[in-house]
């Protein structure tokens, strides 16, 4: 008797128990374009995330750094050329050229440039590819058909 009021009282307390706190998902992060200069200079010193397409100056330096440089903004990301030899291809400045992306890192001054420093291609994440070149609207040129005789179709015969 006392074995089974034992597991009855403990069974009880259980169903009484308070609920383990939920798991909350992390917030997600603000994200803010790079051409936004105010909102950037307001977050000095923030691990932050931003957006945007590098544009055609983006290059590797002779030192083998990393340049990421946008339209429109005062802001770059640089990347050491340590950490540089460990991005893939489709990372590299060059491959992402007007491609939208979006860079975690923390925002920092040099030289009164607002910059992001990454050291892992991990802060890169690749959002959409830049569109296809469009397609030329002019009609292929065609070539009229030959007939057995040589000559285009409906040409006379003499």
């Amino acid at each position: 008797m006392k074995k089974t009021f034992c597991i009855v009282f403990a069974l009880t307390n259980l169903s009484h128990a308070e609920p383990e706190a939920a798991i909350q998902e992390p917030a997600k992060p603000e994200i803010i374009e790079v051409a936004n200069t105010e909102k950037l200079k307001t977050l000095l010193d923030k691990e932050i995330t931003v957006s945007g397409s590098p544009n055609a100056t983006s290059n590797i330096s002779k030192t083998g750094h990393f340049f990421y440089n946008f339209d429109h903004s005062e802001m770059i990301v640089f990347c050491f050329s340590a950490g540089a030899a460990t991005f893939p291809e489709d990372k590299k400045p060059a491959s992402l050229v007007g491609k939208k992306i979006l860079v975690t890192g923390k925002l920092t001054k040099y030289k009164e440039k607002l910059q992001i420093a990454i050291r892992k291609p991990e802060q890169i994440y690749i959002i959409d590819a830049a569109a296809p070149p469009a397609e030329s609207t002019k009609p292929a040129e065609t070539k009229p058909a030959e007939s057995d005789s040589g000559k285009a179709p409906g040409a006379a015969v003499k």
